[in-house]
């Protein structure tokens, strides 16, 4: 409900409005499209292109009736094509350029147990992985999850116990007992 107000504010031009619902999102946005694309350049560049475009529409943007799906809706879909641009970029380059794994790099900065995670994390099939991130890092509701991802409920509570199975298997190979729960 505050989502919603907040884009009918914007629409009447409210800056303070605005700012809110970017301090609101942003942070959240951006660690969802990270686990879609793990380059936090571009992520940044697309959730803060999202946010521009609002505050240009302002005037004549239709407020959607869910906007928090609205927003992670436009993150997933614009990531999903930067992503293939870049992948597009990237095999024209590649006799040029030696390809470097940052994730590698960036593995180095995290514990061993968070780095198990990740690595289990990435063994998941792409919709599952993205239907775990937004139950459990967004705190997403399954309903809202199969807006965004335009599936059914029953669609993502499969994708939930998919990952959750993966992760109880392989995290008791690693390391005992596991501690994801239902």
């Amino acid at each position: 409900m505050k989502d919603l107000i907040l884009f009918e504010r914007i629409n009447k031009g409210n800056y303070t409005a605005f700012d809110k619902l970017f301090k609101l999102h942003f942070e959240p946005l951006c660690k969802y499209a990270y686990g879609i694309y793990a380059d936090r350049d571009i992520v940044q560049e697309v959730v803060v292109d999202i946010f521009t475009n609002i505050w240009e529409k302002r005037g004549s943007l239709t407020t959607p009736n869910h906007p928090k799906a609205y927003l992670y809706q436009a993150v997933r879909n614009n990531v999903i094509k930067k992503k293939s641009e870049q992948q597009q970029f990237n095999e024209e380059l590649s006799d040029v350029f030696i390809s470097t794994d940052f994730t590698i790099q960036e593995q180095l900065v995290f514990d061993e147990m968070e780095h198990q995670f990740k690595t289990e994390l990435d063994q998941l099939p792409t919709r599952t992985k993205e239907v775990f991130l937004l139950k459990r890092e967004e705190e997403m509701s399954y309903k809202e999850i199969a807006q965004i991802m335009n599936i059914s409920v029953s669609a993502v509570e499969k994708h939930m116990i998919n990952a959750l199975k993966h992760f109880r298997t392989k995290l008791q190979i690693h390391g005992g007992k596991s501690r994801v729960n239902d």
